[in-house]
């Protein structure tokens, strides 16, 4: 009886927390004229605007999506693309059956609908993006084979203008010198993605001279699981791409293990309870919730669950690899949105070990050397044939990855400027409107491509003219708030370009910025119902920010929501949220500020 007593109450509870959140939603959520921003827009202006000369550096997703607002805002656009084809790393940079992490309807853009729910291959999201370019007449913009090789800031009184340099503009026969070509630009966007070959990291480990070259690649170098049927293999790391590689390799290796120095939170693609893609359950309710709160609600969950719940092997293991990862908690830590590596476990197909790697040792027996694994628990891991380290990227420079250290030696951050040093991740006090890096943000849950479209509008008003920036000063100081912020949230998960945002608030504050953010009243006193509960309960898609505002296209915002499938989260955990989010209002560590928490909730 107490038992049924607490449920009914804690019931209560969640339903006056839904009434709760909908009177905050009415008030104050969605309504774009109560939050504040550093940028300003200007006001709109009768005379033609002034069409500029634009240079974009990459065509992968934050590329295309980059070329196609500036065009749409009129401007001369010119895109170099050092590959022969679009789509960056998903074109080149993919294992075989590698899927994506994130489901189409989270990743795909907020005015190009995707086809599918399922999760797509790298050559399906090529197809999209080749689609998306065509349809937004982006093709025509892009210089295939020409790699930018230098690139410099050129002050003329108070004009400054971005130099490159290109290699190879145009194909050229193998015979043939490259030829290289000088340009400038009134504005340059870099968008090179995260995944630099440079910054490939792979922990200096003792005795790993001792290794052939041949035995050590990165994971980024993995392409098949075939060359390693029939081998011992050891896979160091836990991310994405460490799971699809364990799995596919475990399936044909002698034998596998993969050694996990911390744990970490392991989620599966699909959601097991719906067949759905799991991140279609990512919700504003959900993770607008304040860090702290949010991260211990996950804990919380994945603790019980373990306790009292599920006790199947995979759940137990997800919930000791949380574990293992204290006191780092799931909200502070990337979520590896895969649990290939997790089944594989289970079924006894690879082992796990909670050590890393201290040391390799070499010992010749007879003619032949075997090559072993000594962890830091002492195991040992004998006869070796390869080792892969999915140990992922770690910063590079800003300067060096542009080819000019004095790019950036008017200000304090100098040549060692990371994406932390950049005001709203975009652009650098330095360089100010003459300079953009779109693309380098990364959410620990969510998709980078949304992420960077919205920067992309961002450029697009700032180099049109509707949006102005503040002063260097005032972009110095709120990139050091950011990054202050960003240690308190995540603790030391904060180095160089892997740097976390908050995916949400992240995209809201840019959002704001633009102009664009969905309006409650809008939609309340038009009678679109559904679709408010939606933007609130439902899953956090893209074309939310198509709804009003600068850009918009409300008829591909209602068609893109119309076309999602009926997720909708479980009742239960809409309860356990709200009732969250009502217990959080009543207390007085709710954190009001919108750089914590959506702007939604």
């Amino acid at each position: 009886a107490p038992m049924v007593a607490c449920a009914a109450a804690w019931t209560l509870f969640g339903w006056l927390g839904c009434a709760a959140t909908t009177i905050l939603v009415l008030r104050q959520i969605l309504d774009h004229t109560t939050g504040k921003t550093t940028l300003q827009r200007d006001a709109p202006l009768k005379k033609k605007k002034k069409k500029k000369r634009v240079a974009v550096i990459g065509a992968g997703p934050a590329g295309l999506a980059t070329a196609k607002e500036l065009l749409e805002a009129g401007h001369d656009v010119t895109v170099f693309e050092k590959a022969a084809t679009v789509g960056g790393t998903f074109a080149h940079g993919f294992y075989e059956n590698g899927v994506l992490t994130s489901s189409p309807f989270v990743t795909g853009f907020s005015d190009f609908q995707p086809k599918e729910t399922r999760h797509q291959t790298a050559d399906e999201y090529v197809r999209y993006l080749e689609d998306y370019a065509r349809h937004y007449g982006v093709f025509g913009t892009i210089r295939f084979g020409a790699e930018v090789g230098h690139i410099c800031k050129v002050v003329r009184g108070d004009e400054v203008k971005i130099r490159l340099v290109v290699k190879g503009a145009a194909p050229v026969q193998e015979e043939e010198e490259e030829e290289e070509e000088s340009s400038s630009f009134d504005h340059v966007s870099v968008c090179v993605g995260l995944h630099n070959p440079e910054s490939k990291f792979v922990p200096d480990v003792e005795g790993a001279h001792l290794l052939p070259k041949d035995k050590i690649l990165h994971g980024s170098q993995f392409r098949s699981a075939k060359p390693f049927a029939g081998k011992r293999v050891l896979l160091v790391g836990l991310s994405e791409t460490s799971s699809d590689v364990a799995a596919d390799v475990a399936d044909v290796a002698s034998a596998a293990w993969i050694a996990v120095r911390r744990g970490g939170f392991v989620i599966p693609r699909t959601n097991p309870l719906t067949g759905l893609p799991n991140d279609l359950d990512s919700t504003r309710l959900r993770y607008a919730l304040p860090k702290t709160v949010h991260c211990l609600s996950m804990w919380l969950c994945a603790f019980l669950n373990r306790v009292c719940g599920n006790a199947a092997p995979a759940s137990a293991l997800r919930y000791d690899l949380v574990h293992a990862r204290l006191p780092s908690l799931p909200g502070q830590v990337s979520a590896v949105k895969s649990d290939r590596v997790v089944q594989s476990v289970t079924k006894g197909k690879c082992a796990l070990c909670y050590a890393g790697v201290r040391r390799f040792v070499a010992k010749k027996t007879g003619e032949r050397v075997v090559h072993s694994a000594v962890l830091a628990d002492g195991t040992v891991l004998e006869d070796l044939d390869a080792v892969i380290f999915c140990t992922g990227y770690r910063g590079l420079p800003l300067a060096k990855l542009l080819g000019c250290d004095a790019l950036f030696d008017d200000g304090p951050e100098k040549s060692c400027c990371c994406v932390t040093h950049l005001y709203q991740r975009i652009f650098h006090p330095a360089t100010r409107d003459a300079l953009s890096f779109v693309g380098l943000a990364r959410p620990l849950i969510g998709a980078i491509p949304p992420i960077a479209e919205l920067q992309a509008r961002l450029v697009a008003a700032v180099v049109s003219g509707d949006v102005a920036l503040p002063s260097s000063d005032a972009m110095r100081k709120d990139a050091a708030r950011d990054a202050l912020q960003r240690k308190r949230d995540f603790g030391g998960h904060v180095e160089g370009w892997q740097s976390p945002c908050n995916w949400i608030p992240y995209m809201d504050s840019l959002a704001l910025a633009v102009g664009c953010m969905p309006s409650a009243t809008s939609l309340f006193f038009q009678g679109h119902w559904k679709l408010l509960f939606s933007l609130v309960a439902g899953p956090m898609v893209p074309p939310q920010y198509r709804l009003h505002g600068p850009g918009a296209k409300p008829d591909l915002a209602h068609a893109f929501y119309d076309a999602l499938p009926a997720t909708a989260s479980r009742k239960r955990d809409l309860l356990f949220y709200a009732a969250l989010h009502l217990s959080c209002w009543l207390l007085p560590f709710y954190s009001r500020d919108p750089s914590r928490s959506c702007r939604l909730l």
